[in-house]
């Protein structure tokens, strides 16, 4: 039972690396990557690694990076939003950290 939690550790960590290597290697629209972190509460979620209130406040902030993009969108149609997109990013980029330590740490409590 132990070697099996220690695979899953070591298995979620070489998904992270690889996910993170892909990334840098290739720049994906903010509208994939959010998709991206909704597929992976909900997958987390059904596979037990968060919990239905953690997954539920997970999908609160991917609504509200939602929200906040369909913000600076009207604020400036057709206006360059680099600036915006890269705080939109930052916002995304803090879920998925989230989402990774949430998993970690609902791990090393079931030890």
């Amino acid at each position: 039972m132990r070697a099996l939690k220690y695979c899953a550790i070591v298995s979620m960590i070489c998904v992270t690396q690889v996910t993170m290597a892909i990334a840098t290697e290739y720049k994906s629209s903010t509208y994939q990557r959010q998709t991206e972190l909704m597929k992976r509460v909900n997958d987390g979620q059904k596979s037990k690694e968060l919990t239905v209130k953690q997954a539920k406040d997970l999908r609160k902030d991917l609504s509200r990076v939602a929200v906040r993009k369909q913000k600076v969108r009207d604020a400036k149609p057709g206006k360059d939003q680099s600036e915006n997109i890269s705080n939109i990013d930052e916002r995304l980029t803090d879920t998925s950290e989230k989402i990774d330590r949430l998993k970690r740490e609902n791990l090393e409590k079931s030890k």
